[in-house]
């Protein structure tokens, strides 16, 4: 384990009542406050919006990784589809600033720490731990937006064709004889 991580650490007991919960309040200045209940409520967006910037990325990826399992283990409505939970996750990680590679050795690190724990992960409803693929692919989906968007920028660019028709040999076979064109009226043969 790398020396500055330290340990996953579960959920110590709550010193706050359920109504005067820290994340009902707006800004989470220690997360280690919040009770598996309250995470288990608590919409991932509600986490990443709550949690305060001058949380150390120690206690940050602890209280994402008890998130996550929290909810691998208990599904509600707000984990219902398991592949985009996790897809979410690391993207709301990758906006607070960590790379692919620091969440992949942390959640490695975690795996390992709760298999030394507990043994090996169990499956709930088919729900496991993230995988490396399973973080790339936050990472790695904006490149595949910004390639789309820049072949959606080519095309734009070619120059428009002239005059409103077009010519019959754009096609590579003949319409159908049904077919009527929209642009200019024209029947299939």
């Amino acid at each position: 384990m790398h020396p500055s991580r330290r340990p996953f650490v579960s959920q110590p007991p709550s010193r706050f009542k359920m109504s005067e919960s820290p994340a009902r309040h707006g800004t989470i200045m220690d997360p280690l406050d919040l009770t598996d209940k309250e995470l288990l409520r608590m919409p991932l967006k509600m986490l990443s919006k709550n949690i305060s910037l001058t949380t150390s990325s120690r206690q940050t990826m602890d209280i994402y990784l008890r998130w996550l399992e929290v909810h691998r283990q208990e599904p509600t409505k707000l984990s219902e589809h398991w592949s985009n939970t996790l897809l979410h996750w690391s993207q709301s990680l990758r906006t607070r600033g960590f790379r692919a590679s620091d969440i992949i050795a942390d959640v490695e690190d975690w795996k390992d720490q709760m298999k030394r724990e507990r043994g090996p992960f169990r499956s709930y409803e088919r729900r496991y731990p993230p995988m490396p693929a399973d973080i790339r692919r936050a990472f790695d989906e904006d490149e595949g937006v910004r390639d789309r968007e820049k072949d959606k920028d080519k095309e734009n660019k070619r120059p428009p064709r002239q005059g409103a028709g077009h010519l019959p040999d754009e096609f590579l076979h003949a319409p159908p004889k049904g077919y009527i064109c929209n642009r200019c009226g024209g029947k299939g043969m």
